[in-house]
């Protein structure tokens, strides 16, 4: 194998630019690395954080990508065809020493976050300790709409602003884990991202859809009440975005924790595939 170079940026345009092959060549991987860096493009970044993104290359080709835009949690993928765990270990020894104090954990898919944690924890000290795993569904094609379900779609308007907050704030809660500063529900409520399911006037469950990149489009904020659930909601509101991506010719993808049995068992029967798994691991000094 070839030996594995880190290249850092800190602009994003310069990021995007450089890491093309790879955000087009595997765009539901890489989204969460697109849409993070096309968010900060537009909004800028957290006062108290210069971002950073670095390539791994091999050769010519881009053997994975990396960006910390969210203080303390560097975000990592390998490409399909290289290790990962070698590609995690090189970006780790790319991040600069005067994190050291500042990494309090690593997201990314599972294989290139181990490798990415196993190297800075013998370089820094500390150990690694499983957080929540995720999986990474794709929708290839049409949605399995469920048509039994009362109530209709709308998106979110002015008058949803303070609820929509209130169950977005929920939402983080639940994932258990720190939310990215920078994104916020407020700019898809303003950009018309966000649709409400509605029944009777009453809201039910919310679904965002993430800006478009290289074809595909990640959902979030996906989030039914406690006392509302069992009801098909939480499925209708998700379809109704995919339909609204399909039709403007987008896949759709989304993450959804491995400990949530029924959202997977909903997301299958809307037709999602599953792709990937995810690891949120903490590093505890």
């Amino acid at each position: 194998m070839s030996p594995l170079s880190v290249c850092a940026h800190t602009a994003p345009d310069d990021f995007l630019a450089a890491a093309e092959t790879l955000l087009a060549g595997d765009p539901a991987r890489t989204s969460v690395l697109a849409t993070a860096t096309g968010r900060i493009g537009r909004l800028g970044a957290p006062e108290d954080l210069t971002p950073t993104w670095w390539v791994v290359r091999s050769d010519d080709e881009i053997a994975g990508l990396g960006m910390h835009t969210r203080r303390g949690r560097p975000y990592v993928v390998a490409a399909r065809d290289h290790d990962a765990v070698a590609v995690g270990a090189a970006l780790a020894q790319a991040v600069p020493d005067d994190l050291a104090e500042v990494i309090t954990g690593i997201n990314g898919f599972t294989g290139s976050a181990r490798g990415f944690a196993d190297a800075w924890t013998r370089r820094h000290g500390g150990t690694v300790r499983q957080g929540r795993q995720d999986l990474l569904y794709v929708l290839d094609g049409p949605v399995n709409t469920p048509h039994e379900v009362p109530g209709r779609v709308r998106p979110a308007g002015e008058a949803d602003v303070e609820w929509v907050r209130g169950w977005a704030r929920d939402f983080i809660r639940d994932i258990g884990d720190p939310p990215d500063p920078t994104a916020t529900i407020d700019q898809p409520l303003a950009d018309g991202r966000v649709l409400v399911w509605d029944v009777d006037g009453e809201p039910v469950a919310m679904a965002a859809a993430n800006p478009p990149y290289y074809g595909h489009v990640r959902i979030s904020w996906a989030w039914v009440p406690p006392h509302l659930r069992d009801h098909g909601y939480g499925g209708a509101v998700t379809a109704a975005v995919c339909a609204e991506a399909y039709a403007a010719g987008n896949t759709a993808l989304l993450h959804v924790a491995a400990a949530n049995p029924a959202g997977n068992a909903v997301y299958r029967r809307l037709g999602f595939g599953l792709r990937d798994e995810l690891s949120h691991l903490h590093i505890d000094r």
